[in-house]
């Protein structure tokens, strides 16, 4: 199961790539977009580097983010094929509330709810 798992992963990664690659050749508008400046990694490598002495919460952070868009299916910038979309959604779906279920306190909660890390944002924000 676990060869298979690993495989579906690149299989994906592989087509990821491919879906870039071909976005650069074909639709340079598009392709400007996902590789702005402030895209998904260039703000974690910036808000890794700008706190060192939390190298170790970052870094498990960072794991957990990744288990959780694996276990979602969300490709590495949040991306989802459209025939995808659905399934993906409600797997974030019963994400977000097991992880809300498992929260200690009120304000924990609260936090959370507040700051979904799948939820919709303001890109001009990070501008």
């Amino acid at each position: 199961m676990q060869k298979f798992q690993q495989a579906d992963l690149f299989r994906r990664r592989e087509l990821h790539y491919l879906y870039v690659k071909m976005t650069a050749d074909m639709n340079v508008e598009h392709y400007d977009a996902l590789t702005y400046d402030f895209s998904t990694l260039k703000r974690r490598l910036f808000h890794h580097a700008s706190e060192p002495w939390e190298a170790c919460a970052q870094s498990e952070a960072y794991e957990q983010l990744q288990a959780c868009q694996d276990t979602i299916g969300v490709g590495y910038e949040g991306w989802v094929p459209i025939e995808q979309y659905n399934k993906a959604k409600a797997y974030e779906r019963n994400l977000k509330a097991d992880t809300l279920g498992a929260a200690k306190t009120e304000g924990e909660r609260i936090r959370i709810q507040e700051n979904w890390i799948f939820d919709d944002f303001c890109e001009e924000d990070y501008v």
